[in-house]
């Protein structure tokens, strides 16, 4: 009984060059228009912004952003942005990531958006830690609600 052999490569289908040239274009044009809209923090926005808050100790290269809105009622409600990347890769920091924090903030909404433990690619090292490290965030912001007038329900 013999192996079936591998698919050639030139079975896969391959883009023609005017599309590819199509994608290069919308990746260099598109994408910066998108960042150009959306805002990041500037000085006069209407939220406190605390980075690099110290969340798993001061032994982890991990930390979290913290934006608080200001004025409105109080204690604020929080979202806990965990950054995609598929546990692999990512950062709470990316232009991304950013924007999407900013609005939450604008919005009313207090949040906590944090780094964890990656998983180096093609390995599993970092399970459970990962899971832990999003838990303990939840905990911090728990035992930390009354200092930056968080919901701690």
């Amino acid at each position: 009984m013999s192996l079936p052999r591998p698919l050639e490569s030139s079975a896969a289908p391959r883009l023609r060059c005017p599309d590819r040239h199509r994608i290069a274009v919308i990746q260099r044009l598109i994408f910066p228009l998108l960042l150009a809209v959306t805002r990041l923090p500037a000085a006069d926005d209407p939220f406190q912004f605390h980075q690099d808050v110290l969340y798993l100790g001061p032994d982890r290269v991990e930390k979290m952003d913290i934006y608080i809105p200001l004025g409105g009622p109080r204690p604020l409600p929080v979202v806990l942005y965990i950054h995609g990347g598929a546990w692999g890769g990512g950062d709470k920091a990316w232009a991304v990531e950013k924007p999407n924090c900013v609005a939450l903030a604008r919005e009313g909404y207090a949040v906590a958006s944090i780094n964890y433990k990656l998983n180096p690619k093609g390995t599993t090292d970092a399970y459970p830690q990962n899971i832990f490290d999003c838990k303990t965030a939840i905990r911090f912001l728990r035992k930390e609600a009354a200092t930056y007038s968080f919901d701690a329900q």
